[in-house]
């Protein structure tokens, strides 16, 4: 029996649609020119923030794994593309990145950064499979005190209903742009 036109479009539907939601984590996977933070990062960095929220009367953030996925997805397609933006064409896009990662939050908000080794004393010849581990207080000493003091940002830190977050860095390791590290940090209620 021969599928109906209407379930032949379903099929294809469906198919387009699973491609496109497995699209988002192939397009994230860092180049092997870059290096990714790994979940110390997203520790010291919640450390920092919560820090933050309690001298507001906010309650803390709490660590989410699935945002950190998302956060750890849009710094590797920063540090691919060489491009600090929230959305770099022919990359998926905020909410994509969210549905990739299985985060399905009320309501979302994203910081993203840009920074570099020279700030730590580091070059090129440091860069290793181990920096990010390394570097990870560092740079989220260094990301939080920047992001309080834009008015943008701060409104993420500060916004009473986020209650989850997970942050993550790539590094560029390639010339030309080596030293290039690039920060994002995803909120959720």
């Amino acid at each position: 029996m021969e599928p109906s036109r209407r379930q032949a479009t379903g099929w294809l539907l469906a198919i387009c649609l699973g491609a496109a939601l497995r699209a988002p984590a192939r397009a994230a996977t860092i180049s092997a020119d870059a290096l990714l933070s790994g979940d110390d990062f997203c520790a010291a960095l919640l450390a920092g923030i919560n820090s933050e929220r309690v001298s507001l009367g906010l309650k803390p953030l709490a660590r989410d794994a699935r945002l950190t996925a998302a956060a750890r997805a849009q710094a590797g397609i920063m540090a691919n593309a060489r491009i600090m933006e929230h959305e770099i064409p022919g990359t998926p896009n905020f909410p994509a990145r969210l549905r990739a990662a299985r985060a399905r939050p009320r309501t979302a908000g994203e910081n993203i950064l840009r920074d570099n080794l020279s700030r730590y004393d580091l070059g090129c010849a440091a860069v290793s499979a181990d920096l990010p581990h390394r570097l990870a207080q560092d740079v989220a000493t260094v990301s939080v005190p920047r992001w309080i003091g834009s008015a943008k940002h701060f409104a993420n830190i500060a916004n009473p209903r986020f209650r989850r977050a997970g942050g993550a860095f790539g590094i560029v390791a390639a010339a030309p742009d080596c030293g290039q590290i690039y920060v994002a940090q995803v909120f959720a209620g």
